[in-house]
């Protein structure tokens, strides 16, 4: 989900604990800029950039301030379903071109894009609400979306979303590797850091005024905890061996929304799942059933 830290980073993370523990208001501010800072872009297979810019049509779009790179897989075939794909933190639009390729060729429409801070789109700072941005944007310039696919970090930026009523036509959600509970990863991160459980305050502090939300509720289960009677229908994909985000994500999701369809796979790990054929065709199958039975 996120690449290994630099040497620079290590010695930035040693630097804020250091002011912390001196001055903690100015050291959890310091901790609050490191830790929004968008990540190193990682790289990208050569081979799936080739193929974007061979197949996939480019364009611009203004959105939360940030020029986002948009690219379009259009089917050859008539238009069955139009399909949104979203990258984790730290990631780029080619690590979902493979679920993207299989709908593409069974006649979909599908838009997949950099995020802010990601691949090709330059941010200085990667927060939830310009991701929430970029989807209303995307879903009046580029939708009306039947699908959303969203790994890791993409799935909890889409979920508070598509509970507003912000993608009204969509019917299909599907999250791989997905965290439940952004506070829960915070803490995490924080502790691996080695940053005091009392920054945590300031955190959910700036959480509530950027996002409206306390860091409590940005979680998938809070967002849509009230959808069960709703026509979209959500399968929940995660890897038993997923190291980046535990697979107990995915159980807090089962136990809180039973209506929810959670499925688990083995030895696939957190990124490479993404690659797995078979799980790509699980995606695209989820979606006929759902939209086509």
């Amino acid at each position: 989900m996120v690449p290994p830290p630099t040497l620079t980073q290590n010695i930035g993370r040693l630097a804020i604990g250091s002011l912390f523990r001196l001055a903690p208001p100015l050291g959890a501010r310091l901790a609050w800029s490191h830790f929004v800072k968008s990540p190193k872009p990682v790289n990208s297979d050569a081979s799936d950039e080739h193929f974007l810019q061979s197949h996939a049509r480019q364009e611009t779009l203004q959105s939360a301030g940030h020029r986002v790179r948009v690219y379009h897989l259009e089917s050859p075939s008539e238009i069955r379903m139009r399909v949104l794909m979203m990258h984790g933190w730290g990631s780029r639009a080619t690590a979902l071109l493979g679920i993207g390729k299989q709908f593409m060729r069974a006649g979909a429409d599908v838009v997949l894009y950099d995020g802010p801070g990601s691949g090709l789109t330059e941010a200085p700072m990667a927060i939830l609400p310009h991701g929430w941005q970029v989807l209303e944007d995307l879903q009046r310039t580029a939708g009306p979306f039947d699908v959303v696919v969203g790994h890791s970090f993409g799935g909890l930026t889409a979920a508070p979303v598509l509970a507003a009523g912000k993608l009204p036509t969509c019917k299909v959600f599907v999250t791989v590797g997905s965290p439940n509970s952004l506070e829960t990863m915070t803490e995490r991160v924080l502790r691996d850091r080695g940053m005091p459980g009392s920054v945590m305050s300031y955190f959910d502090k700036r959480s509530l005024e950027l996002s409206g939300k306390p860091m409590s509720e940005l979680s998938i289960v809070a967002a849509m905890c009230n959808m069960s009677e709703s026509p979209l229908r959500y399968l929940c994909v995660h890897d038993y061996e997923d190291k980046e985000v535990s697979v107990t994500h995915a159980d807090e999701i089962e136990r809180a929304l039973p209506w929810v369809q959670v499925e688990r796979t083995s030895g696939l790990g957190h990124n490479r799942i993404l690659r797995d054929l078979a799980l790509q065709e699980r995606i695209r199958e989820f979606a006929d059933e759902v939209l086509y039975s």
